[in-house]
């Protein structure tokens, strides 16, 4: 059954261990985000084995609460994602729902409205030429070097502050594909449609994407 409208994150979450449950393939790591305002789940979904020479996928959704779509997406999709992942031999590390608060409460920001020091939930933060930091990255020409938020800046929400703590442990050096799902509420007047931030040499997704 496709799922579309709003869930608490508890329903969510609760929706999700259904879709999973048989599953012998899967390990679910279970956290709590304690705010001031209330108390919220957050989930990481992995490859129940990730030996040190697996490829791995790397999925995260719904940092920004008001972007509903990855995370419904995910939902929706679960165990053909991960049938899909797995046929290609592949191991998956799959955050479903970062701000689940947020979600819960259809606001980009979690309960307590906290946006980070800098704004934008302090994911990444930029060094520019300059020595100053950014949390945005407006011109590359500016660009030195980037950081984890949580080396530089002290206050963070609670949602990052665990997203980095998981992460940092996650076998980054094996990630061969990631996947950070948002939703676009900026462009005015648009079709449907999808787009990407990529890196390096843009030849190599010519095969994945669709032109309308």
């Amino acid at each position: 059954m496709l799922i579309d409208k709003k869930l608490s994150a508890q329903e969510y979450f609760k929706k999700m261990e259904e879709a999973l449950r048989g599953r012998k393939d899967i390990e679910i790591e279970k956290y709590s985000l304690k705010y001031k305002a209330g108390i919220f789940p957050f989930w990481k979904i992995k490859s129940k084995t990730i030996k040190p020479k697996d490829k791995v996928f790397l999925i995260r959704a719904g940092i920004h609460g008001e972007e509903i779509a990855g995370p419904l997406t995910i939902l929706n999709n679960i165990n053909k994602i991960l049938d899909i992942v797995e046929k290609a031999n592949i191991k998956f590390i799959i955050y479903p729902l970062d701000n689940p608060s947020g979600f819960e409460n259809g606001k980009r920001y979690n309960i307590d409205n906290d946006k980070g020091e800098n704004g934008n939930n302090d994911y990444v933060c930029y060094k520019l030429k300059n020595g100053k930091f950014s949390d945005e990255l407006k011109n590359i020409a500016d660009y030195k070097t980037w950081y984890w938020s949580s080396q530089k800046i002290k206050n963070l929400p609670l949602e990052t502050k665990l997203s980095h703590k998981l992460l940092k442990k996650d076998p980054l050096n094996q990630v061969v594909a990631f996947l950070d799902l948002h939703q676009d509420y900026i462009s005015q007047n648009v079709p449907a449609l999808a787009y990407q931030y990529t890196f390096g040499d843009l030849k190599k997704y010519k095969s994945i994407i669709i032109n309308p």
